[in-house]
Order: structure tokens, then C-alpha cells, then sequence
């Protein structure tokens, strides 16, 4: 599943590149999403965590992950996690929350991704997780996405 994630957020990049704002959003949410249910996966075993990988609620898969991973996220995490899951269902189902969102609400949101991936990828590390040389890609990616967001 770490890979599938991955993909979600290099296509997020191209879909910005493109222009494709509500579709570049909505993977950024795809990408939290599924990082955090491989975590679930990796790390979980019990009745609830099956539940959780079938929910898109980011704020409650998060508290799992939290457990898990004995963590705890700040208000802006959570605050972040809130936002995305709102971007997967207003940016992609028709009706009356659905919006549309600037290319410059898009390209905060790409980077509130990778500077929250860079935060929880040193967090798993801090952990000694043993798969994490399942997330080496993402490690590379993000290094490379975040000095490009600084320049």
C-alpha cells in the first residue's frame, strides 16, 4: 500500500502542474489516507483497525496511528487532516458542498502534505519502525518536493 500512496502524491504534483486543482487536492488526501492505513496494516491487529480500512475519516484513522505509533499530532495536523478529508468528498462528488479550489489552495495543500509526511516519516523513524525501508521512496520524494517548495 506504501507504494499505491506514493503514486497518489507524485500524481497529485503532475495534476497541479496541469492545473487540476480539485484532482490534485483530493489525491494529497488519497496519499494521508493510505499512509496511514499501511501503518494500520503494519502495525494494528485488532477488530477496530478493519473498520478503520474502510472509512476515509482522516482525523479518526489518525488517532489509531497515534496509538500505534505512540504519538501524539498537533491541533494543525489534526486541523490538516480535517481539511483533507472535506477536499475528498466537496472536490469530487457533484452537489451542494461541492466546490472548486484555486490553484492557490491546491499548492498549500500539496505542501502542507510533504511537510507533514517529512514530520511523520521522522516520527516512524524516532519509533525504529522495522518497515521502514518501505517508505524510503517517500523519503527521497519528499526531500526532494520540500526544496523545491523553498525555492
Amino acid at each position: 500500500m506504501a507504494i499505491i500512496a506514493l503514486e497518489d502524491l507524485q500524481a497529485s504534483r503532475e495534476l497541479l502542474k496541469l492545473e487540476m486543482c480539485n484532482h490534485s487536492a483530493r489525491l494529497c488526501q488519497q496519499y494521508i489516507e493510505k499512509l496511514f492505513k499501511d501503518i494500520i496494516v503494519r502495525l494494528g491487529n485488532d477488530e477496530k483497525d478493519m473498520f478503520l480500512l474502510s472509512t476515509h475519516n482522516i482525523p479518526k484513522i489518525s488517532f489509531r496511528v497515534a496509538e500505534l505509533v505512540g504519538v501524539e499530532f498537533s491541533k494543525e495536523d489534526i486541523s490538516l487532516f480535517r481539511e483533507l478529508t472535506d477536499y475528498y468528498f466537496d472536490t469530487n462528488y457533484p452537489g451542494g458542498n461541492y466546490i472548486r479550489i484555486s490553484r492557490a489552495e491546491a499548492q498549500e495543500v500539496y505542501a502542507a502534505t510533504i511537510y507533514f509526511t517529512e514530520k511523520l516519516l521522522l516520527l516512524l523513524e524516532e519509533c525504529r519502525l522495522e518497515e521502514m525501508a518501505a517508505y524510503k521512496l517517500h523519503q527521497d520524494f519528499v526531500g526532494v518536493e520540500k526544496l523545491k517548495l523553498q525555492q
